[in-house]
């Protein structure tokens, strides 16, 4: 087994990540601003799989060496221990956006929903605030 990957200092950059095999578990709209941010560089993302799996996603990263594009607050804190790295995307380049949440007036959310909004809130509040 190949030890834990090297992590790199700074971000990585589209042109970077455009050359190692990679899987994607994004939403369809940070899809397209992966996709925007790596056509400013020049450079084509053609994913070798595309996966709503964690896990699958994972496993491919740590078995494969390959890169896995995910959002931050999906990662476990017990990266290391499961022979992989965490590196930040450079979104220098990025321009901001507004995220909105909501739901139906009238309507609870499922517990499981309700507690990944008060954390994404509360992570979003903690790094932007």
């Amino acid at each position: 087994r190949p030890a834990a990957p090297a992590r790199p200092s700074g971000g990585l950059t589209g042109a970077v990540a455009a050359t190692a095999p990679s899987g994607v578990d994004v939403p369809a709209d940070i899809r397209q601003v992966l996709d925007i941010d790596a056509e400013k560089t020049g450079v084509t993302l053609a994913p070798a799989l595309e996966s709503n799996s964690l896990d699958l996603l994972r496993l491919m990263s740590r078995d494969s060496m390959a890169l896995s594009f995910s959002l931050a607050i999906n990662l476990r804190p017990d990266l290391e221990s499961e022979r992989l790295a965490a590196v930040p995307l450079d979104t220098s380049e990025t321009a901001a956006g507004v995220l909105v949440a909501g739901y139906l007036r009238g309507r609870v959310l499922p517990v499981a929903a309700a507690r990944f909004l008060e954390l994404v809130n509360k992570e979003l509040s903690m790094q932007f605030s």
